[in-house]
């Protein structure tokens, strides 16, 4: 069972980017003929396509297969250095594989330090702060001019705004499924409100915040009002797109472009981890 496309043709016009996991079912990593395919289905699923693509890492040489296929459907990149372990090797073979490509910088939008990690326990905040930062200078010796960030949850930012504070510009998940007191057709100001939280406790109020995470699963167990299901999901990608096109500041990447069997279930995410996805035909 795989959910339908979303058939509104202005999605991507106001939600401008997606995120992009490249691993089999099985945990492998995709191929760059895999992947190259898979691009040339995302390029499809929305009209207008989106105009940028979140990867989280630098292994299964993610970012020389991605690059390359992110060229042929014309979008920019979001990169990730995924956790703090030898974080020179990860920023070298990230630089290594820009250098290499065909556009350079020019293809890279952002690229982020860890993943929700304050949020998860595996570092502190300081800890974060002083990897993002020596990557930042690694970057700019590098050649990347743009924004350097750490992306977390918007509890773990409203407990530490140093995270924003010291990023290029504030980078949040925000998830509403996991509030169970919100249905799918409230996700959108939820995301709102928790948006507004977040800016309220950062240094510079007029920070940008851009939510890197945002969806809806399409089958997995509810979580009291949060209900999975293919019209949900619907309804609250529409919920939550719709407050990015009433003129909301910041940026809004969707979560996620296909489902994402490799992922393990638990009952802590409802046994929904696996079906994010956005695509009808995974």
């Amino acid at each position: 069972m795989q959910p339908p496309a979303n058939p509104d043709a202005n999605l991507a016009a106001a939600a401008a980017g997606v995120t992009y996991s490249p691993y089999n079912a099985d945990g492998t990593c995709r191929s760059a003929a895999q992947i190259n395919s898979d691009f040339q289905r995302l390029a499809t699923q929305q009209n207008p396509p989106y105009t940028t693509v979140r990867i989280y890492g630098v292994d299964c040489d993610q970012v020389a297969r991605v690059l390359p296929a992110a060229d042929a459907i014309g979008v920019k990149l979001f990169l990730g250095i995924f956790n703090l372990d030898d974080l020179s090797t990860q920023i070298n073979t990230l630089v290594a594989a820009v250098n290499a490509s065909s556009r350079g910088w020019a293809a890279v939008d952002t690229v982020s330090v860890g993943n929700e990690l304050v949020n998860n326990g595996q570092a502190t905040p300081q800890q974060v702060i002083a990897a993002m930062n020596a990557a930042r200078t690694s970057l700019r010796s590098a050649g990347f001019a743009g924004p350097v960030v750490t992306v977390d949850t918007f509890l773990a930012v409203e407990r530490n705004p140093a995270l924003c504070d010291a990023s290029d510009y504030c980078a949040i998940n925000v998830h509403p499924f996991f509030d169970a007191d919100t249905p799918a057709d409230q996700a959108g100001a939820f995301v709102l409100r928790k948006v507004n939280d977040v800016r309220g406790v950062l240094r510079d109020k007029s920070q940008k915040v851009v939510v890197t995470e945002s969806g809806w699963p399409w089958q997995g167990n509810a979580n009291g009002k949060a209900v999975p299901g293919r019209e949900n999901q619907r309804v609250a990608v529409r919920s939550i797109v719709d407050v990015y096109a009433a003129g909301n500041p910041g940026g809004l990447f969707l979560f996620t472009a296909f489902d994402d069997p490799w992922k393990k279930p638990e009952a802590w995410t409802f046994y929904a981890e696996q079906f994010w996805g956005m695509d009808v035909a995974q």
